[in-house]
């Protein structure tokens, strides 16, 4: 009879084992399956901050290159102000300079006016 009561409190023992470790399984998938999901998580954030950095790139790009074009119609613009300002400076200058006009006693032949 204490055999068997002893049988009995191992068999109570290993069914409590038993479920412990069943809980501690069903745990471990649990977590198994959470650190598959946030690895899969982080894959994702990390593809998108690369995608982010790929545009960020791009637009940079984008941004030097119109810079330049800006820079070079600037350069083209202040070159054709200056050549207007230099024309319009020798216009001015011309106008100082006194006018001669010819009359027809002037000349010898009048053909020539």
């Amino acid at each position: 009879m204490e055999l068997q009561t002893d049988i009995e409190a191992v068999q109570q023992q290993m069914d409590e084992a038993v479920g412990q470790l069943t809980a501690q399984l069903h745990l471990n998938k649990i977590r198994t399956e959470e650190m598959s999901n946030l690895k899969h998580e982080i894959q994702k954030r990390n593809i998108n901050r690369e995608m982010c950095l790929a545009d960020l790139c791009s637009m940079q790009y984008v941004t030097v290159n119109n810079l330049r074009t800006l820079s070079k119609q600037a350069a083209t613009l202040e070159s054709d102000a200056n050549r207007v300002l230099s024309a319009r400076k020798s216009i001015v200058d011309l106008a100082r300079v006194p006018r001669v006009y010819l009359t027809a006693e002037d000349t010898d032949d009048e053909s020539s006016i």
